[in-house]
């Protein structure tokens, strides 16, 4: 579920999914997008990334799906052809409301944040999905987060693990839309068992 009190953020529509937890590195070259990191960084606030359901990352302003996740910038810099390269780490899922284009051609939309993750322990049955993360990491490693954002183990293993799936974009936003923990767990269980009757299909 998602609280009820709503906010404007600017939005960043991307062909990707950022999970909290998580890092992104972007190249930044659209005037409007160029005016949104300049001014995260003077106010130091985080900006809304959205997964894109129709259209494109540059040009005319995308259709995303419903929910995104605040982006905090963590390290930037600006080359000698006057891109700007930073780095964000997702943090708080939101639920889109509705959207504007403002005079400069970026998105703003009207969000709510979901609640925070119930508590949720992990126990023998997930830790297959624990070795399947730890292998997976050697071959992806997992970059420490700069931020100090904190997620419990729980969080940590659905988040990590299903950035490193084979999955399309709309399995992924799924993951994003779930409320509950105990919710993600399961999709992600359903998701590795689902790649392994594929696997195993192949093989025979």
């Amino acid at each position: 579920m998602s609280h009820t009190e709503q906010q404007e953020l600017p939005l960043f529509p991307l062909r990707t999914v950022l999970y909290p937890g998580g890092e992104l590195s972007l190249r930044i070259f659209e005037p409007r997008y160029v005016e949104l990191v300049t001014q995260s960084i003077r106010a130091g606030q985080g900006f809304g990334i959205c997964p894109i359901l129709h259209g494109n990352e540059a040009g005319t302003p995308a259709t995303t799906y419903d929910v995104g996740t605040l982006a905090t910038i963590t390290d930037w810099d600006q080359g000698k052809d006057g891109l700007l390269s930073l780095v964000v780490e997702g943090s708080r899922r939101f639920h889109l409301h509705g959207r504007r284009i403002n005079d400069r051609g970026l998105q703003i939309g009207t969000v709510s944040w979901f609640e925070a993750s119930d508590e949720y322990t992990l126990d023998s049955r997930h830790r297959y999905l624990s070795e399947l993360l730890h292998g997976l990491s050697e071959l992806v490693p997992i970059a420490p987060t700069q931020s100090g954002n904190q997620l419990s183990a729980a969080e940590s293993l659905v988040y990590r693990l299903t950035e490193r799936l084979p999955l399309a974009l709309e399995q992924q936003t799924a993951l994003l839309k779930l409320p509950s923990l105990a919710a993600q767990l399961e999709f992600c269980e359903e998701q590795v068992a689902h790649l392994i009757k594929q696997s195993d299909t192949k093989l025979h």
